[in-house]
């Protein structure tokens, strides 16, 4: 398909202490497909969380905020699937 448009924001990325050792990132992503003219298409949500140990903050954020995006991401074909 030709004359797609995929944008994406990162909506939330949030660390947090989770028990007594750990952190938890959460991350929301949002994406949009426009058509050539701008049409909205689709919009798309990931959503993941993380959870390591405190030390580890880091690595959690980065993987949550990965997940999210493939999450958005694996929902592109779906999505141009059920455009006209």
């Amino acid at each position: 398909r030709s004359g797609v448009t995929l944008s994406a924001s990162l909506v939330r990325l949030e660390t947090e202490r989770a028990g007594e050792h750990g952190v938890r990132a959460s991350c929301t992503v949002s994406a949009t497909l426009r058509d050539g003219r701008g049409a909205l298409l689709a919009v798309l949500t990931g959503r993941a969380r993380a959870e390591d140990d405190a030390h580890a903050a880091a690595a959690a954020t980065r993987d949550a905020l990965s997940v999210a995006v493939r999450g958005a991401v694996a929902r592109v074909p779906e999505a141009l699937d059920r455009t006209p």
